[in-house]
């Protein structure tokens, strides 16, 4: 890992923007849409496809992809308990 990468650990998405990608450059934006917001994380074959699209390597799209579900999972979830009250 270069100096630069050990500064501070980017998201999925944070990479993407920052390489100058849309969702679509990259392919299948819905499915990219749910990489970088941690709910579905890609296989070996569209790691090295986001890696070379991104023009980085493959461990950090992977890490990259960690870091978008580590946010991920420490969000907080919104509740719909006004709409579950209305039909009980």
């Amino acid at each position: 890992m270069n100096e630069t990468q050990q500064v501070e650990l980017k998201d999925l998405k944070e990479l993407r923007v920052s390489r100058g990608k849309t969702q679509d450059e990259l392919g299948a934006g819905s499915l990219i849409s749910r990489y970088e917001r941690g709910h579905l994380t890609p296989g070996a074959r569209m790691v090295a496809h986001l890696a070379n699209v991104l023009g980085v390597s493959p461990d950090l799209v992977y890490s990259a992809c960690e870091e978008s579900r580590r946010r991920s999972a420490a969000a907080p979830v919104a509740h719909a308990d006004s709409q579950s009250a209305s039909h009980e």
